[in-house]
């Protein structure tokens, strides 16, 4: 006959053998939360570092190169500046050069007597992202009529447009040292076509 355990006794039993499993799973796994929470903080850490750092090399290579260029349609687009560094206060000289590379005559339509828009953006960067922000276009010093106008280019022919920017605002404030993002574009009928350079001023 199987002799029956006292309660109590069974109790402290399954407390022993209770608190033996939690000493095995400690010994096992020390600390391994608090572990986790140190590897993640660590990755994260030279993740944010790897971004900061790679910007750094990319702001110190750019800007490199003064002038930018597209062919679309035989149509050739050239956007150029006359530096990429500039000081406080020095002109900033814009051309756009299209030229016909085709062999036929190209017709470019316009809605308005203005047939060209430079734009200047400054970049303000973030570890993630950057925002351009728009201070200055070339239509804030014309007046645009409403009147539809053809530009006609032959084969191998050029044509120029250019603008002069003094560096300041729509306020006519000086901007701020920094990197900005300057483009062109045309404004032909059914046109999208941009042209972006970087440049840098520095004080």
């Amino acid at each position: 006959m199987k002799k029956e355990i006292p309660s109590s006794v069974e109790n402290r039993k399954r407390k022993f053998m209770k608190s033996q499993r939690e000493i095995r799973i400690k010994k096992v796994h020390p600390g391994s939360k608090k572990n986790g929470w140190m590897v993640f903080v660590f990755l994260l850490v030279m993740l944010l570092a790897w971004i900061v750092v790679m910007k750094l090399l990319i702001h110190y290579r750019y800007p490199v190169y003064n002038h930018t260029k597209i062919v679309k349609s035989g149509l050739l687009y050239e956007l150029i500046i006359n530096r990429t560094l500039y000081r406080p206060g020095q002109p900033i000289e814009l051309k756009l050069v299209l030229q016909n590379n085709s062999n036929k005559e190209i017709d470019l339509r316009f809605k308005t007597t203005e047939r060209v828009n430079f734009i200047v953006q400054k970049e303000l960067n973030f570890i993630f992202f950057h925002i351009p922000t728009t201070v200055w276009e070339s239509s804030y010093d014309i007046l645009a009529r409403p009147i539809p106008n053809r530009l006609i280019l032959k084969p191998k022919s050029k044509k120029m447009f250019e603008a002069s920017w003094n560096q300041k605002d729509a306020d006519g404030h000086q901007v701020s040292p920094g990197y900005y993002i300057i483009s062109a574009r045309l404004l032909n009928t059914g046109s999208k076509t941009i042209l972006e350079l970087p440049a840098e001023m520095r004080k």
